[in-house]
């Protein structure tokens, strides 16, 4: 008998049958029920299931009672909120499902094709494959490290840095990467940052993290690419604890002069919220390393409380918007507005727009269309070691071409 992994909820048969005879031509078990008040007994029989498509408007139990019983249980497959009510509602319930903590698919819009819910199951099974390879490479992934093996990793240097490349969309040309970082743990495996950068913050740890990838990154900029291309960009996330640091222009500009490495080819990373938090200090240390010819980005933005205003008032030469705004431009309205006003809002400012996450040239597609500046995201090219980016900047054009290509 073929595993269940897949619930469709849906006082619409022909919704309902229509995604369970897709999952089956596919080969992917899935179940569907009309009531839902059915809904918990069917989760008790199928355990399994890492994939939900749920109504909003059902009869006895409506979608948002039962999103709120999937928080109250922890539910950590994927969850797709369908709808034929209008946007605004859509758009309404994926925020409230993301403020309990669900893993949330880009929302249906009622009425949708058959091809959309092909894409859904295909991309989820592909998904689901990886994370199960991933977490057999790299189990520290979901763990915490210990204060003192944070200590130890730092103290002798045992980071990696890995590389995302980013795209203009204008030339087809990588502009710059962000630079990740990976703590390697007692085991010598990768801890990524959410294993580690609660600890760092906790012990006020930070600048010895900056400084270490830092040293990281001038020494793979001189072993691997010998000095810095003038027309590639570096973006280092800061903490927002390093925002209440006076000294931090002084000591970033000396550590990048001494390597002759010219600071106009840095990009700072700032996230919104913090930079709002520390908003006497911010501006003058924000203010200080655009003197000192930093690069400045906004990132995340989209998630914090910023006030218009205040992002005024700060000498930002970038702005990046959070993947959360752009997995949904295709499927929601109200986010496709709002991404585009925001890059509108941002190039008024004369700022560059990175939008982050892109995962499928649908996405990318509406990107060009609104005029964004920059393409970052495992669309274009995942997380990489310095080696695997000399590699890529030397022999991927044609990809790159072919993926902006895809979008037209």
């Amino acid at each position: 008998m073929m595993q269940i992994r897949v619930l469709v909820i849906d006082d619409e048969p022909k919704y309902g049958e229509l995604i369970s005879d897709i999952a089956e031509l596919l080969n992917i078990g899935c179940a569907y029920i009309d009531n839902a008040e059915y809904f918990e007994e069917a989760l008790q029989q199928n355990p399994d299931i890492d994939l939900l498509f749920l109504d909003l408007n059902m009869p006895n139990r409506d979608g948002i009672q039962l999103l709120r019983t999937l928080a109250a249980q922890s539910f950590q497959g994927k969850i797709v909120i369908m709808s034929g009510f209008d946007e605004g509602v859509l758009s309404t319930a994926y925020d409230l499902a993301a403020s309990h903590g669900l893993n949330l698919l880009p929302s249906l819009q009622k009425p949708f094709l058959l091809r959309d819910i092909k894409h859904i199951l295909q991309n989820h099974v592909r998904q689901q494959s990886h994370d199960l390879t991933q977490s057999f490479l790299d189990d520290s992934i979901q763990t915490e490290m210990p204060l003192d093996e944070v200590v130890f990793a730092l103290s002798n240097g045992h980071i990696e840095l890995h590389y995302q490349p980013q795209i203009c969309l204008s030339n087809n040309k990588v502009t710059g990467v962000e630079v990740l970082c990976r703590l390697l743990d007692g085991d010598r495996k990768p801890v990524y940052p959410n294993g580690f950068i609660d600890v760092i913050e906790a012990n006020g740890l930070n600048e010895l993290l900056l400084d270490c990838v830092i040293t990281q990154l001038i020494n793979d900029i001189h072993t691997h690419f010998n000095t810095a291309d003038p027309f590639l960009y570096w973006s280092i996330n800061v903490s927002a604890l390093d925002l209440d640091n006076l000294d931090l222009p002084d000591t970033l500009a000396n550590r990048f002069q001494q390597a002759d490495i010219s600071p106009d080819n840095i990009v700072i990373e700032i996230t919104e919220s913090s930079a709002i938090k520390h908003l006497h200090t911010g501006l003058d240390i924000l203010a200080r390393l655009r003197l000192k010819q930093f690069k400045l980005s906004i990132d995340d933005f989209g998630t914090g409380t910023a006030v218009l205003e205040n992002i005024k008032r700060m000498p930002f030469t970038e702005l990046k918007i959070d993947k959360t705004f752009i997995e949904k431009i295709t499927s929601d309205k109200r986010s496709a507005s709002l991404t585009a006003d925001t890059i509108h809002m941002a190039q008024h400012l004369n700022m560059k727009v990175v939008a982050e996450g892109i995962e499928d040239a649908k996405t990318a597609k509406k990107l060009i269309e609104m005029g964004c500046d920059i393409a970052q995201g495992y669309y274009f090219a995942k997380p990489m070691p310095a080696t695997k980016l000399i590699e890529y900047l030397d022999n991927n054009q044609e990809l790159i071409n072919k993926r902006i290509e895809e979008c037209h």
